[in-house]
């Protein structure tokens, strides 16, 4: 999925992880490290670049992605890129940026069996 987020593909809407094509994505990985088991994995690019992932998932059970949850996804990704942009710019500057290659600033929120994860991968500014 991060291969997709690389290449600036559409966000990617998954249903049930265990049953989800390996071409798709690795269930015993997904299981292993993050044990949820239906997720989107919303990228969040601006010309061409991938500045970070929304990741919100569903622990415990599948979960059916509507159309409207697919509009509000692409809605919040619209919303949110400027702001995520303007964060990891100002994280890659504020840091030794020698010392963030190959790292990426992790935040999360949670809520009780559901979660939603953002990735914004400084490593790549920094190529």
């Amino acid at each position: 999925m991060f291969a997709a987020a690389l290449r600036t593909e559409p966000s990617i809407f998954v249903e049930d992880v265990l049953t989800a094509s390996a071409d798709l994505l690795n269930a015993q990985f997904e299981q292993e490290n993050f044990g949820h088991r239906s997720l989107i994995h919303g990228h969040i690019c601006h010309n061409d670049q991938l500045w970070g992932v929304l990741q919100p998932c569903v622990f415990g059970q599948p979960r059916i992605w509507s159309v409207e949850d697919r509009a509000t996804i692409v809605t919040i990704i619209d919303q949110i890129t400027a702001w995520v942009m303007g964060y990891v710019q100002s994280h890659t500057q504020a840091k030794d940026l020698s010392q963030e290659r190959g790292k990426s600033i992790l935040g999360g929120v949670h809520y009780g069996h559901r979660q939603c994860v953002f990735y914004f991968p400084i490593s790549l500014r920094l190529l």
